[in-house]
């Protein structure tokens, strides 16, 4: 009989053991700093530039449309500067595969950074109009779906949520109540105005979150199962900080609460076969459920049509929701499993009222806590076409 590996065995009784590790308390990014501090801090240098500096104008919104929200941290987005006009690209070859066959989640990150190149031009005393029409025929295009008309409104201006630029991030953490009352947070994103189409729904009730924490997990169990889709997604996955640093791109887990051992396993002894193996995956399952458990307030982003316009169109409202939640000191995190889910979003629009016919587009989770590491950014040069 051939005798068990004692490493296989540790690693497998670790992967089992990590979603249970990552319930501890959340981690100071602090700590990772110190820890790396030696290791470049180049991919991170644009969450620091909130002036121009040496940059024109356009190169500037630009810049400031790379720090928005994407799925996986794909970066998806290319830009095309023409006089006073920026033309929006999708990166066709930035996809997650079968994990968004559709490229839904792809359009939605498009429509997030148009949302911060808007406030980004107001900040340079811009107004900024989004032309989106564009957006049904992106794929035929060569991934051309927005462009951006800059008219000059004053020499200087601002923005409220303009210094939210800098503070926005994805924070996939256990959420406290919030630091402000809920009407008064839903009120900083009513004085924006609407964009036609699409629209929020709010929850906080027992009920509806009981329901949306069962419709969650079990989403994110169907996810994981899917083996084309979950390994499509993990391609995305950078296990050590060296790789991240060098691609600029993807998730890792240095974002996460996770503890410190934790990181430190997954980026020192960790291996492409683990990120795949059934531990792995309901480790995966075991943090979305108890990071769903610990939400206060939910918000969902929904659509009148399921259409592309419709996706960007979506995108747009939710990069407002983070740049709402960032300026109020408050932290968001958007969980795509029900959503993109026919099953999960059928679940959710039953369960949450929408009207018939109503499309769930994101679902997030927003709350109080501290912040966590910075993502990394590709430089402006690599955007620009």
């Amino acid at each position: 009989m051939t005798r068990p590996d004692p490493i296989l065995q540790s690693r497998r009784r670790f992967l089992r053991q990590t979603g249970a590790l990552a319930a501890g308390a959340v981690i100071s990014p602090d700590l990772f700093r110190a820890a790396h501090a030696a290791q470049s801090t180049s991919p991170y240098l644009a969450w620091e530039q909130t002036t121009k500096g040496d940059l024109t104008d356009l190169e500037y919104v630009a810049l400031c449309g790379t720090l928005a929200a994407n799925a996986h941290n794909t970066q998806p987005w290319a830009f095309n500067l023409l006089g006073n006009r920026i033309v929006l690209y999708a990166d066709l070859a930035r996809h997650l595969g079968r994990a968004d066959p559709r490229r839904r989640l792809m359009l939605m990150g498009l429509g997030c950074a148009a949302e911060n190149m808007v406030v980004a031009a107001a900040q340079l005393g811009y107004a900024a109009t989004v032309a989106d029409t564009e957006a049904g025929g992106f794929l035929e295009n060569g991934g051309r779906c927005a462009a951006l008309e800059l008219t000059r409104r004053s020499d200087s201006n601002s923005h409220p949520w303009f210094p939210a630029l800098f503070r926005r991030q994805t924070t996939r953490a256990e959420f406290g109540p919030l630091s402000i009352p809920r009407n008064e947070f839903t009120a900083s994103l009513d004085v924006h105005g609407e964009i036609p189409g699409v629209h929020l729904a709010w929850y906080g009730t027992a009920s509806e979150h009981e329901a949306i924490v069962r419709i969650t997990a079990d989403a994110a169990a169907e996810f994981v199962a899917n083996d084309a889709a979950y390994r499509d997604s993990m391609a995305w996955f950078r296990r050590s900080r060296r790789e991240w640093e060098t691609y600029r791109d993807g998730i890792s887990i240095f974002t996460s609460d996770a503890p410190w051992l934790v990181k430190e396993w997954v980026e020192l002894l960790s291996t492409p076969e683990d990120l795949v193996s059934a531990e792995f995956r309901q480790g995966e399952i075991d943090v979305v459920k108890r990071l769903a458990e610990a939400t206060p307030l939910w918000s969902l982003v929904w659509s009148e049509r399921d259409t592309p316009h419709a996706w960007f169109q979506g995108g747009r409202l939710m990069e407002r929701v983070y740049l709402a939640a960032a300026a109020q000191g408050l932290a968001l995190h958007p969980l795509a499993y029900p959503t993109e889910s026919p099953v999960g979003s059928a679940g959710l629009a039953k369960s949450l009222g929408l009207a018939p016919g109503a499309v769930p587009l994101m679902l997030l989770r927003v709350g109080l806590a501290r912040p966590l590491e910075r993502s990394v950014r590709r430089p402006l040069e690599a955007v620009l076409r």
